[in-house]
């Protein structure tokens, strides 16, 4: 969080401290030149949440005399992630983000430029109550022993340099009626969850690309993209990661034991819909997401329009430090996107592929 005359008598900062400052977010490629001066941002139309970026952008425009075209976007549905990926797919053209979050969706959208600061640099640290000197101590500890540690190196390289777009391929075959090299494997598992095999197919061509060496930015390998820690705790051997039977026999392991925590879900259709979600985030955050829900009066057992728009609203700091939160900020948007890629494409194998 920001360091603060104001926030010095409430809080202790520790562990890392960064400076950060606000940015442009805007396109290349596209029709115009990327702006290289916030003087060019004058009749240019930039939209920003309430807040520090609506601030910082106001004073801008009066210190260059009034001109730039400022949008507030006050929908709590809309976060500041979500403009960046309307930047991205050309919805809109600029909007503002701390350099740090602009630097980390470069990772998922490499047409986006972050190179035109608006601001002067602000200084952010960690920070705990005043009342917990302990947590605070054991904070600095812990940066001060992690921080030229392999794993750190590794974790900051993941987030902020590796890119987590994937190129997708078409089907093998609509004229021989196959997804992929692997349809008798998902035939063969799918019947374990009783699931429809082109669904499993589906989840599979989200996750890899049905690429069985494919391994993510966030460390999951093989062809259902299983994250080391579960991999191994649905049995997959170490050293088989990308065999494409034993990922998929893990994979399936993993979605029945999600099924069963899900069981509050009475409607399986309604249910496939959550287990997808939890696949990509994990079931704490889809509680997270439910318990929202719950609380702000929607239908906590119903994914669309419910559920979902509480899974986005998880990269809003309003919402993920809400108490009924029990598992923090997560960036959502990709669990939203995720559920509906793989319904969707489910419903074109349908229409194309053979049961």
């Amino acid at each position: 969080m920001p360091i603060t005359k104001e926030l010095k008598d409430s809080v202790t900062y520790c562990g890392e401290e960064v400076v950060t400052h606000q940015v442009i977010v805007q396109r290349t490629g596209g029709k115009g030149k990327v702006l290289t001066d916030v003087t060019q941002l004058v009749g240019k139309e930039v939209y920003v949440k309430p807040g520090k970026y609506f601030d910082r952008l106001t004073n801008l425009n009066k210190e260059l005399g009034g001109g730039i075209k400022i949008r507030k976007v006050e929908a709590d549905s809309i976060t500041v992630e979500d403009l960046i990926t309307q930047v991205y797919q050309g919805k809109i053209d600029y909007t503002v983000c701390d350099n740090d979050l602009a630097r980390l969706n470069t990772t998922y959208y490499p047409n986006l430029d972050i190179r035109l600061p608006i601001s002067f640099d602000q200084r952010a640290s960690w920070a705990v109550r005043k009342e917990c000197p302990l947590l605070a101590e054991a904070a600095n500890k812990w940066h001060k022993e992690n921080l030229t540690s392999p794993a750190y190196n590794a974790s900051m390289k993941r987030y902020f340099e590796i890119s987590k777009s994937i190129i997708h391929s078409p089907i093998l075959s609509l004229r021989e009626g196959k997804i992929s090299h692997f349809d008798k494997l998902f035939k063969k598992y799918a019947k374990e969850i009783d699931w429809d095999w082109r669904l499993l197919a589906s989840l599979a061509y989200t996750e890899s690309n049905f690429d069985t060496t494919a391994v993510s930015w966030a460390g999951a390998r093989g062809l259902m993209q299983l994250m080391p820690v579960t991999a191994r705790a649905m049995g997959l051997p170490p050293g088989k990661e990308s065999n494409p039977e034993e990922s998929i026999k893990a994979a399936v392991k993993y979605i029945d034991a999600t099924n069963r925590a899900l069981k509050v879900i009475p409607d399986k259709k309604e249910r496939i819909k959550f287990i997808l979600a939890s696949y990509n985030a994990g079931l704490g955050h889809i509680s997270d997401a439910m318990a929202l829900a719950r609380k702000y009066g929607k239908k906590e057992l119903v994914w669309e329009h419910n559920v979902e728009k509480f899974i986005l609203l998880k990269s809003n700091e309003e919402y993920f430090t809400d108490p009924v939160c029990k598992n923090g900020y997560f960036r959502g948007i990709e669990t939203y996107n995720f559920v509906r890629d793989i319904l969707s494409r489910y419903e074109v194998y349908k229409q194309k592929i053979k049961k």
